[in-house]
């Protein structure tokens, strides 16, 4: 994947900038996500920071230059490297400029990253909230979280160096939710408090050795991105079993649940139980969740009175 999503001026200093996007990461850290960068359009990223233009792209991140533009920076990239190699292609005309909705489309499923070089609020909202469309996951940090336009809080964390910075940054979390999946008129209440249940577990308290939350010193508890705890694949299970301890665990989970109030499948879905075939309008047949389902698990997390 080779992308241009943008091109026009900063909207940090106005300055000409172009937003690219590349797939195929060797990252370690991130892992293979589509990576955002954002370079100045008419220079070189080490022309950018030797003439202290970098400012079009990195706003006032605390890591530029406050000298002669590159030996005194601290920011972990290496312009020289990916960043350099990416504006020789732009240059040469190797990268596309398809329209942001099909880049958009695209992107389905793809974890994006906002941005490996470059503050993503130099580029419009606009852009990025298309963009996000259609991902699975994404991450995004800036620094600019007390002048940028505001609705980035959205989608970006604060990026801060210092408690006090810290003071600033209005949450510790934010949630973002797929308004297209939301609003689907197919989506059942239980599904939405699922989803925004499982989205709020990401966020939980840091704790010490002893298993006490950690607080910093001011008082204030800290908090972690928490993973799921069950990444694998059903394939795996079913060759191998329950090989780890958080399969053996997430095993447990699903046997006491299945013992509170077993599901009986009724007549209509009971060669498939829990879905149920439904005819459209155009004469085409959809799998839905059968009302017995439904019903059964609405009575199992206290939505209805207990069947009688």
């Amino acid at each position: 994947m080779r992308l241009v999503v943008y091109r026009g001026p900063s909207r940090l200093d106005g300055g000409p900038i172009v937003a690219v996007l590349t797939d195929g990461s060797h990252n370690r850290k991130t892992g293979p996500m589509v990576q955002a960068w954002v370079l100045r359009a008419d220079l070189t990223p080490r022309l950018a920071l030797a003439r202290r233009l970098d400012r079009s792209i990195c706003g006032d991140c605390v890591h530029r230059s406050d000298g002669d533009g590159i030996t005194s920076r601290s920011c972990y990239v290496r312009t020289q490297l990916g960043p350099t190699t990416i504006w020789q292609s732009i240059a040469a005309g190797d990268y596309e400029q398809p329209a942001l909705e099909e880049a958009a489309q695209r992107l389905a499923g793809a974890q994006l990253r906002l941005c490996a070089y470059g503050d993503p609020v130099a580029v419009p909202f606009e852009i990025w909230r298309t963009l996000l469309l259609h991902v699975a996951g994404f991450t995004a940090y800036t620094h600019q979280f007390r002048t940028c336009d505001q609705r980035f809080r959205l989608f970006t964390m604060a990026s801060v160096e210092s408690d006090g910075e810290r003071e600033l940054a209005a949450f510790d979390f934010i949630v973002l939710l797929r308004k297209v999946f939301w609003a689907d008129a197919r989506v059942t209440d239980w599904q939405r408090r699922a989803l925004l249940d499982h989205e709020l577990c990401h966020g939980a308290l840091k704790l010490d050795v002893n298993g006490e939350p950690i607080e910093d010193e001011r008082g204030r508890k800290v908090f972690r991105t928490r993973k799921h705890d069950v990444e694998e694949f059903s394939a795996i299970v079913e060759r191998y079993g329950l090989w780890t301890g958080d399969l053996e665990r997430m095993a447990k989970s699903f046997q006491r649940q299945a013992q509170r109030d077993p599901f009986a499948p009724c007549v209509q879905c009971a060669d498939s139980p829990g879905w149920a075939p439904l005819s459209r309008g155009d004469g085409t047949t959809a799998v839905v969740r059968c009302a017995c389902w439904t019903a059964w698990n609405e009575r199992r997390i206290g939505w209805s009175e207990p069947a009688a």
